[in-house]
């Protein structure tokens, strides 16, 4: 049967609206599904550049973060050497570390690592000699960051009275690779400046 005038122009209208109707819910999917996976990946990238997943350069490549029952809560331990020194047990802890996004953070981790491995050790050593060490851009391995740990400084530990970031004032000896710290930046600077102080100064009696 035949359709109507008014009848075929009712269905043209319907279908030009389910169209366009189809066609924005397409388009609204489409905003929605790029916006969830451009969220996504921003999160991933966040996430892992803070973690250690994502190689922001420095003394090595990244380094995620261990469990907590591994020994230490970054990077991998290389020795774990026990003496007995005058009657006390000593520890010789080498951990090889990883750089992170900063070297704030590079420095910083190795503060957490004595933190966990007292914690997984409770009254096991009287003074503990911590090694962080890390390979350079020759592939040759590095001293970074080293300290000594007291048996005062252990049992803090052990009470949680003492947590990483007091570990810099705490511990004995400390030792950061200078290019780990902002002397070298403020030092480069300074050479830089001579330098340029003294090509102007050439420059000046050649005239």
């Amino acid at each position: 049967m035949k359709k109507k005038p008014y009848e075929q122009k009712m269905y043209k209208e319907k279908k030009k609206k389910n169209k366009i109707r189809m066609r924005f819910d397409f388009n609204r999917k489409g905003v929605i599904f790029f916006a969830v996976a451009a969220f996504i990946i921003c999160a991933v990238s966040i996430i892992g550049t803070d973690m250690g997943w994502i190689d922001q350069g420095g003394v090595v490549s990244s380094l995620k973060r261990n469990s907590a029952d591994a020994p230490v809560t970054y990077g991998k331990v290389l020795s774990q050497d026990e003496t007995t020194e005058n009657g006390k047990q000593v520890c010789t802890l080498k951990v090889k570390i990883q750089a992170k996004r900063t070297k704030d953070q590079t420095v910083e981790q190795n503060y957490y690592n004595i933190i966990q491995f007292v914690k997984n050790n409770p009254d096991k050593y009287d003074e503990i000699h911590y090694e962080g060490v890390a390979e350079n851009s020759g592939g040759e391995e590095v001293k970074a960051v080293t300290f000594d740990v007291s048996k005062e400084l252990i049992q803090s530990i052990q009470d949680g009275t003492v947590e990483a970031r007091d570990i810099p004032k705490k511990a004995e000896n400390l030792y950061i690779l200078y290019t780990l710290t902002d002397e070298a930046e403020t030092t480069a600077d300074s050479e830089t400046a001579e330098t340029t102080s003294e090509s102007e100064s050439t420059s000046e009696a050649e005239s």
